[in-house]
């Protein structure tokens, strides 16, 4: 099905939180792996999050997928973050 215009504003959002987690990895790090030894990175994983508490758990498979679902919507409509992760992503985002 096609996504309506709020759904591909998120999906771009996301997309570009993925550029910006790995914006001093080297470019051979195409699965941003490194991600996880950056300081956000190891901030990230100290919060010991669950994907289950916020989103559904089949579409967010890992911890940098939740981190970047958490940026875009930081941007795009942050209200929907629970404490945790927007406590995280006003620390880490300009």
């Amino acid at each position: 099905s096609l996504l309506n215009h709020d759904e591909l504003r998120v999906l771009i959002a996301h997309e570009l939180a993925h550029a910006w987690q790995g914006r001093n990895l080297p470019a051979t790090d195409i699965e941003l792996a490194g991600w996880y030894d950056t300081p956000e990175g190891r901030d990230w994983l100290s919060l010991g999050l669950r994907f289950e508490d916020m989103w559904q758990p089949t579409t967010v498979p890992n911890a940098l997928e939740d981190a970047a679902n958490t940026v875009a919507w930081y941007y795009y409509d942050a209200g929907r973050l629970d404490a945790v992760r927007l406590t995280w992503a006003q620390r880490w985002l300009p």
